[in-house]
């Protein structure tokens, strides 16, 4: 009887480590795919597009120059360059913050602007930063320019 319940539990430890396994393989796989799909841009790439910028907000200080750290701003031409892509500024519904980690690693805020655009409902831009303060002035000053500029 004692090797009946050690042998069960033996095969039922091999077979979450093997699901267990899995998982991880198909984790690494699709982060790879990820990172084959979307090349670093970087602030200097985007600025060489577009023309100087009237601000750059930063977002995640320690990849500034990196384009999904950032949010360029352009007046001008009533617009946000946010991760990388061009989002008119009256396309723009809310922006509000959220902590994004779970209960066991410290707070991290990631940026959250909502648009009209259909496949675009919902950006991110992650500030890996554990201040609440740091990613509400954030918010408010992108609010604030978005109130300045669609007046």
């Amino acid at each position: 009887m004692l090797m009946d319940t050690q042998s069960f539990i033996l095969s039922f430890v091999l077979l979450i480590a093997f699901i267990a396994m899995l998982v991880l393989l198909e984790w690494r796989r699709n982060r790879r795919e990820k990172a084959k799909e979307s090349p670093v841009v970087t602030v200097d790439q985007l600025v060489a597009k577009y023309g100087d910028p009237d601000d750059i907000i930063v977002v995640n200080p320690t990849q500034g120059n990196n384009s999904d750290s950032v949010i360029i701003v352009y007046n001008d031409r009533k617009s946000l360059i946010i991760n990388g892509e061009e989002i008119p500024m009256n396309q723009i519904t809310d922006v509000s913050f959220n902590n994004y980690a779970n209960a066991y690693l410290p707070s991290s805020y990631m940026i959250q602007i909502y648009t009209k655009l259909p496949d675009k409902d919902l950006l991110k831009v992650y500030s890996n930063n554990p201040s609440p303060v740091f990613a509400k002035e954030i918010v408010q000053q992108i609010r604030e320019l978005l109130s300045q500029n669609l007046a």
